[in-house]
């Protein structure tokens, strides 16, 4: 069992009042009951499936209790979105009519377009915490990683390198700990290891000239 809580430093204080009561008016933090409740279940529907994806629990079958998780429909989505390059009402669609997991939507969807994605995901251990204007700072001007040019580079949820040939890494900071989670996407498992590989290599390289 896995409990969510956004009781946590990082929060704001209005967020870290969200997991605090299930029924809860919300009238002592100065927020509707209506706001409060959406909070809730974007907590759940949305947190509920990137905490499993981030604990490595393959989960392929979500059950839903009324309306409570109702976003993880919407998370499901976005996966598809981001997995599979769909549109949004392609993904949408596929998730309200398939009844079918992922990983089965994943594979269906490379035998009918003939385009297939390789996904997986490594730790880094550093001497100590990092944030994600430290990540920032180490990136800036990288243009090439693993022989693959970066086409572009984002700050969202981490640092997220695009790279050619439809690929890319995401650099996520823990904050709180000397871990730095390291997340590729590309059509196949050798691409995605040797870019993952590479990846590493940076923050190695680093460490080990810095010492």
């Amino acid at each position: 069992m896995y409990l969510l809580d956004s009781r946590v430093p990082e929060n704001t204080e209005s967020d870290q009042f969200i997991t605090a009561q299930l029924y809860d008016s919300g009238r002592r933090r100065g927020v509707s009951a209506e706001n409060l409740r959406v909070a809730q279940e974007l907590v759940l529907g949305v947190g509920g499936v990137r905490l499993l994806r981030e604990v490595g629990v393959p989960a392929t079958v979500f059950h839903m209790n009324e309306g409570h998780a109702a976003f993880l429909g919407l998370e499901r989505v976005r996966e598809l979105m981001r997995g599979a390059g769909l549109s949004f009402e392609a993904a949408l669609e596929a998730v309200a009519s398939s009844g079918k997991p992922l990983g089965e939507l994943f594979h269906q969807l490379e035998l009918e377009t003939n385009i297939s994605h390789a996904y997986d995901r490594i730790d880094q251990h550093l001497e100590q915490p990092m944030t994600t204007s430290d990540l920032q700072k180490r990136l800036e001007g990288i243009t090439e990683l693993a022989g693959q040019r970066v086409e572009n580079v984002s700050d969202r949820d981490g640092i997220k390198l695009t790279l050619e040939g439809n690929a890319w890494v995401l650099f996520r900071a823990s904050g709180t700990e000397p871990v730095l989670r390291l997340y590729c996407e590309a059509p196949d498992m050798v691409f995605v290891r040797q870019s993952l590989s590479a990846a590493q290599a940076l923050f190695t390289n680093r460490s080990a000239n810095k010492a």
